[in-house]
C-alpha cells in the first residue's frame, strides 16, 4: 500500500465543510489542511536530497510525490493537534 493510499484510508475526523447535508466521502479537515499546506514539490525534492532518498526518474518522480504527500499530511496532523 502506498503512502497516498494509507493517508486516504486514515482520513477520520471533522469535516472541512460541515453543514446540514452530509456528503458521502467528503473532504475531512485533515485533507483540507494537507491540500493547503505550504509545502512544495521543491521542498519534497530537497528533503529527499538531504536525507538520502531517490530522486531519479521523470519529474516529478514517484518518490518525490510520495514524500510530498507524507510531508503535507504531517503538516495537517500538526495543525489538527494544535
Amino acid at each position: 500500500m502506498s503512502i497516498l493510499e494509507t493517508h486516504t484510508k486514515n482520513t477520520k475526523g471533522a469535516l472541512a465543510f460541515p453543514g446540514k447535508v452530509q456528503y458521502a466521502g467528503g473532504m475531512s479537515l485533515r485533507d483540507y489542511f494537507a491540500a493547503h499546506a505550504p509545502i512544495t514539490y521543491q521542498d519534497a525534492y530537497e528533503w529527499l536530497e538531504c536525507y538520502g532518498g531517490e530522486c531519479v526518474g521523470p519529474w516529478p518522480s514517484k518518490s518525490v510525490m510520495e514524500t510530498l504527500v507524507r510531508l503535507r499530511f504531517e503538516y495537517a496532523d500538526a495543525m489538527i493537534c494544535q
